[in-house]
């Protein structure tokens, strides 16, 4: 601050993207009141109240829906889209939910929306970014039943997790789809390590890393290996990223994108890159991809996204290609919509017409 006018940089603004900046409580005439929330979204609006001076900056500005974008603009332009309520009736679709509250997951008003957005947001284009990076592909990896593994000691699991409700069952399916793509994923990594590439396999869940740490080990024939999850401490998370970033021929790298897809520097020097269980969100696919495509890269990184045909991996893809549609319509992000192409097949006809011709089988 200088001559008492503030300003103010916020690094990763999507972080206070939370709309509940304020909690109920009831004072002591028995009417519910207001107060600050105790969270860091509530924090930074207050500080922003105070600045003469904004600045956001985040490569992931939507990172799950168009609503998200409400609480970062109001951040660095106080009251530009007016109050939650008006942005999200006004250009969100809001309606009631049927599971109670609103659902805000749609978009509307999109050509005003984003006219409005110009006025606040500078986009740093993906060509201007690339410009001096090497070149990134993505693959979609659609495996037929063929292909997979048979899972094995899971009817007892789901039969269990059947009986602790929805959501507990759609957890296991997902394993379930998991373990039938190991097999497969190993023997890619293996045949990556021969050819002498560093390769990277992020997954959501910490069983299925350990059972792919596992395989891949088998197949590395003496190749090092680095595995780690969220249940690991920081200073040994960081202490294997910078082990693999400093290993010059090939090595293998597993764990979970909760863990090392985003704020990770050392896994850019990649040649491919597999995700054995799809991200949920456009912000977690975003941050994962900047991991192996960023400053101080060297060599050119292939990307596999892996779908196991007739599984819940299916239910996850459709959920993320609507939301990557929402990005690239409001943000004109190229990057949401490649990765959008590449889940809805646009880029491998051939294999999307076998997927579902096995479904119908």
């Amino acid at each position: 601050a200088r001559g008492g006018a503030l300003s103010i940089v916020w690094d990763e603004l999507h972080k206070g993207k939370s709309w509940k900046r304020k909690k109920k409580y009831l004072g002591r005439d028995g009417r519910t009141k207001y107060m600050a929330a105790d969270n860091r979204a509530s924090a930074a609006c207050e500080i922003s109240r105070m600045a003469h001076r904004r600045l956001g900056l985040t490569a992931t500005l939507i990172r799950d829906r168009v609503s998200d974008l409400w609480a970062q603009a109001d951040l660095v332009s106080p009251n530009f889209f007016g109050s939650n309520w008006d942005f999200i009736h006004r250009y969100c679709d809001a309606r009631k939910s049927p599971f109670g509250g609103l659902d805000t997951s749609g978009r509307s008003n999109v050509p005003e929306l984003k006219e409005k957005l110009r006025r606040i947001v500078h986009v740093v284009s993906r060509e201007e970014m690339a410009r001096n990076l090497p070149p990134k592909r993505r693959q979609l990896v659609y495996l037929s039943k063929s292909d997979q593994t048979r899972p094995a000691g899971f009817a007892e699991d789901m039969r269990r997790a059947a009986r602790q409700g929805r959501q507990a069952l759609f957890e296991m399916k997902l394993l379930e789809a998991a373990s039938r793509k190991r097999n497969w994923i190993a023997e890619t990594v293996g045949d990556a390590l021969d050819a002498g590439q560093k390769v990277c396999v992020l997954t959501g869940r910490r069983k299925d890393c350990e059972a792919l740490a596992k395989l891949i080990t088998k197949k590395a024939r003496g190749v090092p290996v680095w595995t780690g999850h969220g249940g690991d401490s920081t200073q040994y998370r960081d202490g294997i990223v910078k082990e693999y970033a400093d290993h010059d021929g090939a090595a293998a790298f597993v764990g979970t994108t909760d863990a090392f897809g985003e704020a990770i520097d050392g896994l850019q020097n990649t040649d491919l890159v597999i995700f054995g269980l799809l991200p949920w969100t456009p912000g977690q696919i975003t941050q994962a991809e900047g991991r192996f495509s960023r400053h101080g890269s060297t060599r050119p990184v292939l990307i596999m996204y892996t779908v196991a045909s007739g599984t819940a991996d299916e239910a996850v893809a459709d959920v993320l290609l609507n939301k990557l549609q929402s990005v690239e319509a409001v943000l004109d992000d190229k990057d949401s919509g490649e990765v959008a192409s590449v889940l809805a097949g646009d880029q491998d006809e051939d294999a999307i017409i076998a997927s579902i011709l096995n479904l119908c089988s």
